[in-house]
């Protein structure tokens, strides 16, 4: 794939566009070729416990700056079960992929923040249960 690696720390995309919009916002972009693989790949490769059993991934984040859609495509979500997966997504046709994907991979959408961050989840009582911590958290 083309990586444009950007001078702003942690913004590097392999959109175009998204390259595109960061240089209109004054941000320098090299590009190059790199060889790129799935999440499925890395998690299989580098995953020393069987998948399909509850529990074995806790959580997942994505943010590959306007390209979360298709790293998802990747990830095989029903085949590794997370129960929490955090998702970055910038665009209405990204927005609605990520929610095609998730939904059939038996997650429910949980929390849309204004940054563009959407919290989907397996199971409702995780949201409950990162409440109640969060709580506790702000507590102590």
């Amino acid at each position: 794939v083309t990586l444009h690696e950007s001078s702003a720390e942690a913004l590097s995309t392999i959109s175009p566009s998204r390259a595109a919009v960061m240089q209109a916002e004054g941000i320098a972009i090299e590009t190059y070729e790199v060889q790129a693989t799935t999440l499925h790949h890395l998690l299989t490769l580098h995953h020393f416990v069987e998948p399909n059993h509850e529990g074995v991934i806790d959580l997942i984040s994505i943010d590959t700056e306007a390209t979360s859609h298709e790293t998802l495509r990747g990830a095989r979500i029903d085949y590794w079960k997370p129960r929490v997966v955090l998702i970055e997504c910038f665009t209405v046709e990204e927005r609605q992929s990520i929610a095609g994907q998730m939904e059939a991979a038996g997650c429910i959408l949980s929390v849309i923040n204004a940054t563009e961050n959407y919290l989907f989840v397996r199971d409702a009582e995780d949201v409950e249960q990162m409440q109640e911590a969060a709580r506790e958290q702000s507590i102590a």
